[in-house]
Parts: structure tokens; C-alpha cells; sequence
């Protein structure tokens, strides 16, 4: 295989048998520059572990630019990962991301190569996701090699130090002005939709929640679109109680988790226009959120798509 030109990112933790399995994938990509990013131990027990995952990722044995971020002290979810991701981006201008969980298809990182290349300039366009959730999606059809999305997807991404920046630069300080405007409205035109993103973005910026995630879609949704691939080029493999958010609903059984992963096809077929694919955005959305599912929540979902203003009435007096 032909040695990967790109920088990759990996970002680990405390789970040595998945850190593992994805850096096997890593090394058989063979990327000239590689960064890892490793938190560090709460207490002496995770610093077994810690210590293992990084044994794991110190095991080069091809020519390879290696260039380590190692906490002594755990910064947590909210705060690690992007330090690490800020980093990077001090030494180059674009990069693959991977966390420990996500175990990418080979073809995800010369799909990534090529896009990143072909959108470097283009502001428009935030991200490159590997993830697809249009399995049971019926009505789903793309004869090109990706779409576009308002939803940005983490599960295996790349983007630029251009994108970044826009996180660097406080980002959900805006947040009580966009929520009320034209173009938050614009881009998702669903009331239930607008309001589900408004509640995550809302807890974000008040920082009830700790987690890094939520500011970085928020900036994305904002700013530009994500770009998803017609197959699923990355299975999360860590829908387990190892995972960080475990406490708030992962589950084996959850329909995202170890997805099959389904090579993109050589050479890319690119779309004509960037512009949302609304109807796969319309499914990932039920899928990610679990919801839509039954009768009962699909008549809920009806009367909260059609008339978000009553069902909050109706709820809020329910509650009374």
C-alpha cells in the first residue's frame, strides 16, 4: 500500500483492545505524519490502563513522523480533546481524525485525502465525516461517491486548520442571537429538528453538559456543511460501558454501533451541486436521535414537526 501522505490523529484513552484494533488500521494506512493525543489517569488504577494504550500506539515500525501529546493530569472530555485537536493544527493545515473506538475501512483514508484536497478553499464545506446511516432508508439514493449534510457526524472525520479556527474563536458566545434568526430557521426548516438542536446547543452554552462535541456541530452547523459517504466507512466499536458516554444511552443493541463497513468505490464520483441532501438528513436524524420508530411516537413527531408552539403548550400543561 502506498504510504498516506495525509496526517493522521488518534485519540485515546483507557481502552487498550479497541486502541488496538484501530491502530492496526492506522499502521496498515501507513500515514507519514501521525499525532497521538492521550488524556490523562484519574487515579492509579486508570493509569494501567492508560499506560497500556499508549504502549499500543508507540509501536511504529514504518517510516512515520510521530509526534505525542501526552497529559499527565485528566482533562476530561470536554477539554481534551479539542486541546489535542488544537495542537494539531499547529503543525499542519488538515488532518484525519480518529478516537479509539472508531475503526475506519482502508478506503476512508484515501476518501478523506482526496476530499480534503478537492474543498480546501471551499468555506462552505466544515468537515468530512466517514460515517452513513442510510441503511434503512428506502427511499435513499446518491449515484455519487458522498452528499452533503447540515448535520456534521464524529465518528471518523478530517477537516482543515481553517474550520478549526472558527471553534478557537469562542463559539457558542453567538448562540442567543442565531437561535432566533432567519438562518438557523433556514437550515432546519423542522420545528421538532430546530428544537432538538436548540436544547443541545442551549445546555452547551450555559455548559450544563461536558462534553466537547456539542460546540464543535454547533460551529459547523453554522458555518458551512459536512460531507457524509454513500457507504459507511467507519464502525463504532465502542457502544459499551467502557465508553464516555455510556451513562447517557449507549447500548450494543443501539442501531449505530459496529456498523458493517463497506469500502467507496475509486475514483470518486463527486457531486454537481453543494447543497443538502434534506431527505438522508431527515433520516439520520430519526436514527441518531432514536426516534419516529412506533406509532406513538410517530404521531408525537407529527404534532411536534407541524406545530411546535401547541406541543409545547400541551406538554407544559401535561406537566402541571
Amino acid at each position: 500500500m502506498t504510504p498516506l501522505t495525509t496526517p493522521v490523529a488518534f485519540i485515546v484513552f483507557k481502552r487498550p483492545e479497541k486502541t488496538a484494533r484501530v491502530f492496526e488500521a492506522i499502521r496498515q494506512a501507513r500515514p507519514k505524519q501521525l499525532f497521538i493525543i492521550a488524556d490523562g489517569p484519574r487515579n492509579v488504577e486508570e493509569k494501567i490502563k492508560t499506560d497500556a494504550v499508549r504502549a499500543i500506539t508507540e509501536n511504529i515500525d514504518w517510516d512515520c513522523e510521530v509526534k505525542r501529546l501526552y497529559q499527565e493530569k485528566n482533562l476530561g472530555v470536554k477539554y481534551g480533546p479539542p486541546a489535542g485537536i488544537s495542537w494539531v493544527f499547529t503543525h499542519v493545515d488538515r488532518c484525519i481524525f480518529l478516537e479509539d473506538d472508531c475503526l475506519p475501512d482502508p478506503t476512508f483514508f484515501p476518501y478523506c485525502t482526496e476530499l480534503l484536497e478537492r474543498y480546501e478553499s471551499d468555506d462552505r464545506v466544515m468537515l468530512i465525516s466517514g460515517d452513513n446511516f442510510q441503511q434503512k432508508n428506502k427511499y435513499f439514493n446518491c449515484p455519487e461517491s458522498y452528499y452533503f449534510s447540515v448535520s456534521p457526524n464524529l465518528w471518523g472525520w478530517a477537516s482543515w486548520r481553517r474550520a478549526w479556527q472558527k471553534f478557537e474563536e469562542e463559539p457558542m458566545s453567538s448562540w442567543p442571537e442565531f437561535k432566533n434568526s432567519e438562518t438557523f430557521k433556514q437550515i432546519f426548516p423542522d420545528g421538532a429538528v430546530r428544537e432538538w438542536w436548540s436544547i443541545l446547543f442551549e445546555r452547551n452554552w450555559l455548559k450544563t453538559v461536558n462534553t466537547w462535541e456539542g460546540p464543535w456541530l454547533y460551529v459547523c452547523i453554522k458555518v458551512g456543511l459536512c460531507i457524509n459517504p454513500v457507504t459507511n466507512l467507519v464502525s463504532n466499536i465502542g457502544h459499551d460501558e467502557e465508553g464516555a458516554h455510556w451513562k447517557q444511552g449507549l447500548s450494543p443493541k443501539d442501531e449505530k454501533a459496529n456498523l458493517p463497513r463497506i469500502p467507496v468505490t475509486f475514483p470518486l464520483i463527486h457531486p454537481k451541486m453543494v447543497q443538502a441532501n434534506q431527505g438522508a438528513d431527515a433520516h439520520s436524524f430519526k436514527v441518531q436521535q432514536n426516534i419516529n420508530r412506533y406509532f406513538e411516537q410517530k404521531v408525537r413527531w407529527f404534532f411536534r414537526s407541524r406545530f411546535p408552539r401547541l406541543y409545547r403548550l400541551l406538554k407544559s400543561s401535561l406537566h402541571r
